[in-house]
Order: structure tokens, then C-alpha cells, then sequence
């Protein structure tokens, strides 16, 4: 059975609300809850007074249990948006929208099999990520195992501090000068 709240004219952007949302589709109402509360978008409070809405709907109204429902459906869509004026240069009057959304949460039961889990599951489940990025780290083929060979980077000496690159940069303009200086010497000899 689908349980249905709404926050009707919220205050807030639709676009700044639609931040939040995917956060919490899929998950168990409670968790969802718990996760909103510790979001730091501002649309992540009024978010889950609409979820916690919706669970009491639900316990109230319809004698479901809390534990067992997932947030089946979570949309922001746009309000009316409110045409207010500020003062701008030259005499002239800027235009400001202010917006409106009208959130809506739809919770329904989970499948059977997801109401028995235990915690061992819920941790094996947690654990799952980590091992996955370990695997991910080799290729594994049918006979092999293939790793990939990185080169290693080639580096140039860089100065310590700015005052030495700054030293090392005459150095080379003084030895250029020095060899134009005396290829000049030696075409003058020459030409004499």
C-alpha cells in the first residue's frame, strides 16, 4: 500500500530541492530520516519533515508498520514563484522570483525479502564496496592475472626555493650573453 504526504508552497527552489532527493529514493523511511538529518542542505530539513509526515500517515491511518516501508517516490516540482522588486542603479528596479516548490513523498512496503535482513546482512552489505575496490585494482582474465605496468616519470631538478630558481635563471641569461659576447669578438677579429 502507497502512503502519500506533501509540502505544499515550500519556500525554497525546486532546483535546490531536487539535490536532495536522490538521496533518499529506495532507502527505508526511518534511514531516510536519520541520512536527511545530517545533510547540510537547507532543503534536507523541510525533506524529511515531509518523509516523517508521510511514516506517521502511514502508522496512523493505515496501522503499517514504519520499520518496513521505502521511500518509493520523491519529486519537487515547481510552485507559483512570488515577482517581488529591489532598487538598481540609475533609478531602475531589478526583478527578483521569489520560488515555491510543492515536494511530494510516496511510501510503499518493502518486498518480502528485504523485511528479514538481518544485521549480519546489513554489514555484509556495507563491507560489499570496500572489497569491490579492492578487487578493482587487478584485471583477472580466465588463466591470468594481468597487471598494468605504469612508467616511471621523468622529473627535472627544480630549485628549493624561489630565490635559487630566480639565481639559476641569471646564470643561464649571463652564460648566453657571454657566448653571444664572444662570437661577436671573434667576427670582428676576422673581419679585420
Amino acid at each position: 500500500m502507497q502512503v502519500r504526504a506533501e509540502h505544499r508552497y515550500l519556500r525554497a527552489s525546486a532546483q535546490k530541492v531536487r539535490l536532495v532527493l536522490p538521496a533518499v529514493r529506495g532507502r527505508n523511511a526511518e534511514e531516510a530520516v536519520a541520512y536527511l538529518r545530517l545533510m547540510p542542505q537547507a532543503a534536507a530539513k523541510p525533506v524529511a519533515k515531509v518523509i516523517s509526515s508521510a511514516l506517521a500517515n502511514a502508522e496512523h491511518n493505515y496501522s503499517l508498520d514504519p520499520k518496513h516501508l521505502i521511500v518509493a517516490r520523491a519529486s519537487a516540482d515547481e510552485g507559483p514563484s512570488m515577482k517581488r522588486f529591489k532598487p538598481a542603479a540609475r533609478g531602475r528596479a531589478a526583478a527578483l522570483k521569489r520560488r515555491s516548490t510543492h515536494v511530494t513523498i510516496i511510501l510503499d512496503e518493502a518486498p518480502h525479502q528485504d523485511r528479514s535482513r538481518t544485521k549480519a546482512v546489513v554489514a555484509k552489505a556495507a563491507a560489499a564496496p570496500k572489497a569491490a575496490v579492492s578487487t578493482a585494482k587487478r584485471v583477472v582474465t580466465k588463466k591470468k592475472v594481468a597487471t598494468t605496468k605504469v612508467a616511471p616519470k621523468t622529473t627535472t631538478k627544480k630549485p628549493a626555493t624561489k630565490a635559487a630558481a630566480v639565481s639559476s635563471r641569471k646564470k643561464v641569461a649571463k652564460s648566453a650573453t657571454t657566448s653571444t659576447t664572444s662570437k661577436q669578438r671573434s667576427s670582428k677579429k676576422e673581419a679585420k
